[in-house]
């Protein structure tokens, strides 16, 4: 919640799906840009539209991205949990980036947060 006192500024964010294929490894796509004011809000936005169990998933947030991903299962052998896995990166980007302008076309799914409902 924000108070009428706090002054809120828009962010933009990326968000990229990271797939492990048998045949190429990894694969990142991008596959939303997102406006928002916090980086709880985006990261809020992945685990409700990507994670229907939100339990066991690891949450890492830094300075300039964060990741989503669901644990591993101990039982699981490695190789099988790689292959079957899939995370999510979140990235801050600068609004005056020339990538970020190339990025927000609607094939990448520009999503507003901001907008109250």
């Amino acid at each position: 919640m924000y108070c009428n006192d706090c002054e809120k500024s828009v962010d933009n964010f990326e968000i990229f799906e990271d797939v492990f294929d048998d045949n190429q490894g990894k694969i990142s796509t991008l596959i939303h840009t997102i406006k928002a004011y916090t980086w709880n809000d985006v990261i809020k936005f992945v685990k409700d539209e990507y994670f229907e169990d939100q339990k066991d998933l690891v949450i890492d947030c830094e300075k300039e991205f964060a990741y989503i991903e669901r644990h591993a299962k101990s039982d699981t052998g490695l190789t099988n949990s790689l292959k079957q896995s899939r995370s999510y990166k979140i990235f801050l980007k600068n609004a005056n980036d020339t990538d970020f302008q190339k990025s927000t076309s609607v094939s990448n799914g520009l999503i507003d947060l901001t907008v109250q409902k």
